[in-house]
């Protein structure tokens, strides 16, 4: 659960192990069983717009935030999650929170995203908003019901449903940390000088270093290390309680390196390197 605003980690994604998942419509071609590819690209898309809903059977493993990668919910959506202990729907409600994926920077949202606050703006396919839903504990409600709502004629689609529980330091990482855009963009010239090439994603990578992880920080951070590997992408927040931050310092993307090293008694330095999948 994220108390404070320190960098915040969410390894282990049980979407992608869920006992089953549905949607109320897809497109033919994008089934919802894409949000379980770890390929941001393939996408889960909507038939129709207003009210979608997908139920998520989980196996009973820990988890305190959902999070929704490339998504493109319009202005206005009304993101609502429920979870019951005995069945979807059921009588045991054990969370239940709703939130505008937008509510945060409105401003951001309209100057970026469109002048009519829909995602289909300047920067469509260039910004890649990663909205995570703090669910204000840690649980293990096995059935989750995750509704979206509007009341704009529009379809809906996402990359990812990430289901995890979040770790966080004590202390936050050092002053100093970077972060670096890629222009991943190829280009020629021809023999008149004329450039042509392919337009790509840009992708971002950052160094982080955390110079006051105690014992059990470490240990946690060394097992999550040794079982997600550099496999299994992750979601990494900068600011999970920051603005219009959250649309691009909340990113999807693999561990690169973590070493160690020693620092004082009882504290350790650990450098994490991140890169951001396309």
């Amino acid at each position: 659960m994220a108390l404070n605003d320190n960098a915040l980690f969410l390894f282990d994604n049980l979407a992608d192990s869920a006992i089953s998942l549905t949607a109320s419509s897809a497109e033919v071609n994008m089934p919802v069983s894409n949000l379980q590819n770890t390929q941001r690209s393939l996408v889960w898309r909507s038939t129709a717009s207003f009210a979608q809903t997908f139920d998520l059977t989980l196996n009973g493993s820990d988890y305190s935030h959902i999070a929704f990668v490339d998504h493109n919910f319009p202005q206005g959506t009304t993101v609502l999650v429920q979870g019951w202990s005995d069945a979807i729907n059921g009588t045991n409600e054990v969370f239940n929170v709703q939130l505008d994926p937008w509510s945060y920077d409105t401003n951001f949202a309209n100057k970026l995203i469109g002048a009519s606050g829909v995602y289909n703006g300047p920067n469509d396919g260039y910004l890649q908003p990663v909205f995570v839903i703090d669910l204000a504990g840690v649980h293990t409600a096995a059935y989750v019901r995750i509704r979206l709502d509007n009341t704009t004629e529009y379809y809906y689609q996402f990359g990812r449903l990430f289901v995890a529980n979040a770790w966080q330091p004590t202390y936050n990482m050092n002053f100093g940390w970077s972060m670096v855009l890629n222009d991943n963009s190829n280009y020629k010239k021809t023999a008149f000088g004329n450039e042509y090439g392919n337009i790509l994603p840009n992708n971002t990578e950052l160094n982080l270093t955390f110079s006051w992880l105690n014992n059990d920080e470490r240990d946690e951070l060394a097992v999550r290390r040794l079982l997600n590997g550099t496999r299994k992408p992750i979601i990494m927040q900068l600011r999970p309680n920051g603005t219009a931050e959250r649309m691009y310092m909340s990113l999807y993307g693999r561990l690169k390196n973590l070493p160690f090293s020693s620092n004082f008694p009882n504290t350790t330095i650990s450098r994490i390197q991140f890169s951001e999948d396309l």
